[in-house]
């Protein structure tokens, strides 16, 4: 009887024991497919970014706005770089047809964290932050930047703000009284570009460009540049209208004209950028050219 009694009581502690392990290992299983799920999810959403970052650089490529914000890998772009100098930012400071004008940051990161950090904390505020070259390239060239990865991606800030802070200087407001002064050409100026935001409408597209045409003639160098912008259009294409009124705002020191006159005149076959700074030297106007061997007479 002792044997029977010695032998039950092992089984009973042999059945606890067993239903512990069961417990044990039924608990580990549950952890474990917990921690599974959790990689599983994290990565998943890693790769649902990523997919997004990357339809949004597309799209951001073939429509660019002023103000996207680039981020480049110097190593695609340059065998001279330091090993924590590998990625920039550029802004996209200006759209003159087809071709995007690029300006670069003057600072380099180690990592890609660390230029979305630099947005965080604000240094493309800094007036200063871009350097004052600038860059022009054509939807080929970008897509050739994109494919070769030097391009990473391309983020668009929603009303000037990226990763929480804005990512243009500080501007100061403009005063009414200085708005508020009549200058030829400008009422016009106005009501023809809220005519042509509205393309969809034949009828705005012709009355737009009739006040946009009486704006430039007037003089305002705003309005000629936008009419030069407007000839760039792919349905309104005329390079030669498109220079012809932007060497007139130039022609009134109106920086943006003389900007969009050089991008164009680079790329037009017969066009001298010499003649053009030539001809703004002897109306008067003060400019600054960069990195030309010739002399203005």
């Amino acid at each position: 009887m002792d044997n029977s009694i010695n032998a039950s009581a092992s089984f009973s502690l042999f059945s606890k024991w067993l239903n512990k392990a069961k417990k044990l290992f039924f608990s580990f299983n549950i952890i474990h497919i917990m921690v599974l799920a959790a990689i599983a999810f994290t990565v998943y959403k890693q790769w649902q970014h990523a997919t997004q970052e990357s339809s949004e650089t597309l799209a951001f490529l073939e429509q660019p706005k002023i103000g996207d914000i680039y981020f480049l890998d110097r190593r695609k772009l340059t065998q001279d770089y330091r090993s924590k100098e590998k990625y920039r930012l550029a802004q996209l400071v200006d759209i003159t047809g087809d071709i995007v004008t690029l300006r670069y940051g003057n600072m380099f990161y180690f990592t890609e964290q660390a230029a979305i950090d630099g947005i965080r904390y604000g240094q493309l505020r800094y007036s200063d932050y871009l350097e004052p070259k600038r860059y022009d390239y054509s939807p080929d060239e970008l897509a050739k930047l994109l494919a070769s990865s030097a391009i990473i991606k391309i983020k668009r800030p929603k009303h000037n703000s990226l990763y929480g802070n804005y990512t243009s200087p500080d501007t100061a407001a403009i005063k009414t009284s200085a708005s508020d002064m009549y200058v030829p050409g400008k009422r016009e100026h106005i009501a023809a570009l809220s005519l042509l935001n509205n393309m969809y409408n034949e009828d705005n597209i012709e009355r737009g460009l009739s006040l946009l045409s009486q704006s430039a003639q007037l003089g305002f160098a705003p309005a000629q540049v936008s009419l030069g912008e407007f000839y760039l259009q792919p349905s309104f294409y005329d390079s030669e209208q498109a220079l012809y009124w932007f060497k007139q705002a130039g022609l009134q020191s109106h920086k943006p004209g003389i900007l969009k006159y050089v991008t164009i005149c680079k790329r037009q076959q017969g066009c001298s950028e010499i003649n053009f700074y030539q001809q703004l030297y002897d109306a008067g106007v003060n400019i600054k050219v960069r990195q030309f061997d010739f002399e203005l007479q």
